[in-house]
């Protein structure tokens, strides 16, 4: 059947503008959770490489001899920019004992973020 004299199809503007702000109040917020969850995906990301350095060079110092345990200064982490680490080795809780503190600082969403692992190690 065809539509008879005066009756046109389509949308009016005034419909297409609903629409659209229809559509605008279901993405602004999509799009600030995308924003949040990206955010929080890159923090994670770089504590987590803090997290794997810290080990790394804990274990190198937990490779060390126990007279050989002494605290590094600060420096870069090889092959992460924006990551810093420096170890602390002082005396334990006990005669023969050395707790070693190894800390990797990177810059966090918020400013400066640290990770630190300690552990000890005995004379044996």
């Amino acid at each position: 059947m065809k539509p008879g004299p005066g009756c046109e199809r389509g949308f009016t503007l005034v419909e297409v503008m609903i629409a659209v702000l229809i559509l605008m109040a279901v993405m602004v917020p999509l799009m600030e959770s995308y924003t949040q969850s990206s955010r929080a995906a890159d923090s994670s990301r770089k504590q987590l490489a803090a997290a794997f350095l810290a080990v790394q060079y804990l274990e190198e110092l937990r490779g060390l001899g126990y007279d050989e345990l002494a605290s590094r200064p600060e420096a870069e982490a090889e092959g992460f920019a924006g990551f810093s680490w420096w170890a602390e080795v002082a005396p334990g809780p006990a005669p023969g004992v050395k707790t070693m503190a190894v800390t990797v600082e990177y810059a966090g969403a918020d400013g400066p973020a640290r990770v630190t692992l300690t552990t000890a190690k005995s004379r044996r």
